[in-house]
């Protein structure tokens, strides 16, 4: 491996590592997500088990309630059927004991197009943006799963 390829390595891991602790640091403080009060918020949940193996960018938890957050730097409509399907249901195999708990997801980029903000609502997950040093969250359609 050259060096180019070494700094573009480099380059492609820092643009996946910054944004989720943009948004994990900005959730942090207050532990909100809609109008939920979470008691626990977890950076990069990895977990594997017979049954399953996953990886989680951030994960908020409380009493009745879990919140799964996909980080992406810039997001995809894959991720938003990824995140509604197989995200829930990887974290629900890892995790029995939280089976039950009410889900509620959170899409966010540094780069979040109008298509995927759109088909986020539509689905009722939230969408997180930067906006200059502030992450806004837009949870206007914010359902349960």
């Amino acid at each position: 491996m050259d060096f180019i390829d070494k700094i573009d390595r480099l380059e492609a891991s820092l643009t996946l590592i910054l944004p989720k602790e943009f948004f994990y640091y900005s959730l942090k403080k207050h532990k909100k997500f809609g109008n939920i009060q979470f008691d626990q918020i977890e950076l990069n949940v990895h977990a594997r088990n017979k049954k399953a193996e996953g990886e989680f960018d951030i994960v908020m938890y409380n009493g009745n309630s879990i919140a799964l957050l996909e980080i992406k730097h810039k997001a995809h409509p894959t991720d938003i059927e990824k995140l509604k399907t197989t995200q829930i249901e990887k974290f629900k195999l890892l995790f029995p004991d939280y089976a039950d708990y009410k889900f509620y997801l959170g899409i966010g980029g540094m780069s979040v197009p109008e298509e995927i903000e759109d088909l986020a609502h539509q689905n009722g997950i939230a969408v997180l943006r930067q906006q200059g040093e502030l992450a806004i969250i837009d949870d206007k359609n914010l359902i349960a799963y």
